[in-house]
């Protein structure tokens, strides 16, 4: 996995056009795929903001595979059944803290905003390989551990109780 620029960095950018522009880099550059991971805030930016919304958009229709983590809840519902027409799977993982996404060369990690109709203002970026790999074994481990949409939504829509079984080892 060589990055695709050819110049490996790690960087860190601020500014709301420098961590838009960042993402929509990685989604332009991207061949196979992109892993996203977000916070329950983020799905309504995600539709919201009309370049990312399209560079998902235009990901798919270059046949790049688009996974997506969130919470999701009652407040943000709607928008993740949107999302839902966009990506190839949607999961929900409870209590996601943090937002990241992947591609096989380029990872972006947009801070968390505590002002939750706002994009971020400061993003740490990196094409830096062994960087990138790391961070995909942190999606693969939320994506394994994540439930599908339909499952999570049709517990909202219901208002059933979401039970997790856990089988905990105790070697004392």
């Amino acid at each position: 996995m060589a990055s695709i620029s050819g110049t490996e960095r790690t960087e860190v950018l601020y500014g709301t056009s420098s961590v838009i522009d960042k993402e929509l880099q990685l989604f332009s550059r991207a061949k196979n795929r992109v892993d996203t991971c977000m916070d329950h805030t983020r799905p309504s930016l995600a539709l919201g903001i009309e370049s990312i919304r399209k560079s998902f958009l235009d990901a798919k229709n270059r046949d790049v595979k688009l996974r997506y983590i969130t919470e999701i809840t009652t407040e943000n519902i709607s928008y993740c059944k949107e999302i839902m027409k966009i990506v190839h799977e949607l999961r929900h993982l409870d209590g996601i803290k943090g937002n990241f996404m992947i591609s096989e060369y380029e990872y972006a990690a947009p801070a968390t905003s505590h002002e939750t109709t706002k994009p971020s203002t400061t993003v740490i970026f990196s094409n830096v390989k062994e960087i990138v790999e790391q961070q995909q074994y942190v999606f693969d481990t939320f994506w394994n551990k994540a439930i599908p949409a339909e499952l999570r939504i049709r517990e909202i829509e219901k208002g059933s109780v979401h039970y997790t079984t856990r089988i905990i080892e105790d070697s004392q």
